[in-house]
Order: structure tokens, then sequence, then C-alpha cells
């Protein structure tokens, strides 16, 4: 079987020339690269190399095998250099789940200065993760979350970002629309329009509704 060690010393020989000069650069004993070389020989039963006196002159296998040392050792460094690079957050995909959609203006003035600093790394932003981004984590489908609940679960890392205020919106004409402030007592006769999940997980709820003991009339 054809390994790479075996591609490796042979285009070693072929560039230094000796197999002392190509053991030397392969940090290998001399005797050892000789012992791989027969090796691969007997596994192949055919010559690799014909010496012409102090010369090593390839035969056609040996030069088939050159031939695919060429082809193959380059692509074989620059996947293990991508790997590297990617060990070190220097390459690959950063996948981010959105469950925030008004942090998603934030987030672009934040990808542009990332993307600056390490312009190697693609960013894939999916928002299909809507409300349900916590499987999609735990399943490997992103890498990072932004959401807006403070989730502290085994194994995750909450770090916060920015802090939000919470705005009530009415129409003009409206008894609250001439208020500064509103109370929790003010919206229990009112409709809530909010979005579409659980309303423990809905800010506006556990920080200022419930704590007054307070419900609107249709959340």
């Amino acid at each position: 079987m054809i390994e790479r060690h075996h591609l490796d010393l042979i285009r070693a020989v072929e560039q230094q020339g000796s197999l002392t000069a190509a053991a030397e650069k392969l940090c290998l004993s001399q005797s050892a690269l000789s012992h791989s070389v027969r090796k691969l020989e007997q596994q192949m039963g055919t010559a690799v190399w014909i010496r012409e006196g102090r010369k090593l002159r390839l035969t056609q296998a040996g030069q088939l095998l050159l031939s695919l040392a060429n082809r193959l050792l380059p692509q074989f460094e620059h996947a293990e250099e991508m790997v590297r690079r990617m060990a070190r957050g220097q390459k690959g995909m950063l996948r981010i789940g959105m469950e925030c959609h008004p942090c998603y203006q934030w987030l672009l003035k934040v990808v542009g200065p990332f993307l600056q600093q390490w312009p190697d790394v693609d960013v894939d932003v999916k928002q299909q993760f809507q409300f349900g981004g916590m499987a999609a984590l735990f399943g490997h489908d992103i890498d990072l979350l932004v959401t807006p609940d403070p989730l502290y679960r085994k194994g995750l890392i909450f770090e916060p970002v920015f802090d939000y205020e919470l705005r009530l919106v009415v129409p003009p004409g409206h008894p609250l629309a001439g208020k500064d402030n509103a109370h929790p007592q003010d919206l229990e006769q009112e409709t809530l329009i909010t979005y579409p999940v659980e309303t423990e997980r809905l800010d506006v709820f556990s920080f200022f509704l419930l704590p007054a003991g307070c419900r609107p009339a249709r959340p």
C-alpha cells in the first residue's frame, strides 16, 4: 500500500539528489529511509530507483510515484494548514442563529469589524431558527445563538451583549398615548400584541406584568 510517507521520501530524494540529503531533510537516518524504500519496492514488486554510480535514477514506476507525490503532497500540506488555521479560529465558517429580530441591525454592525479582522472566516446568519434556536445550538447546526432570553444551562456560555428598553406602542388618541410611562395595571384591559411565543419568554410579562400580578385582557 502506498502511504504518504512513501511519497514524502520519493519527492525528498528527487529534490535533494541523494538518500543522505533526503534523510536529513526528513529527519530520518539513512538506514531508516533505505529500509522504507526497500519495503515499498517489495510491496510494489518493482524497483523505484536504479543506482547509476553515485546517482539514483527513477524507474518508470518511480516517475509515476513522483508525479503522484507532486500532485498530492501540496494538497495534503494545504489541507493541514487550513485545519491548523481552523483550530486557531483563523479559518472556517461561523454560523449564527438569530432569535432576536431587533438585534439584526446590531449584528450587522458587529460582523463588519469581525470580518475585517478575520477575512478568511465566513459568517452565515441563520434566521430560520425562529424561537427554536436552542435545539439548533445543541444539535451543532449553529455555533452561537443571539437570543433575548438569558439561558443559563449546563454546557452553555451566556454572554450579555447589550441592554435594551421595552417600548409600548399605542395609536394616536389612545388613553396611554399622553403618558411618559405605563404601569402594569394600565394594560389589564388592553389587547397586547407581542411575538408569538410562550409568555414566560417575553420580558414584558416576566419583568413587568407578572411580578405585579397583572395580565392584559388579550395577550
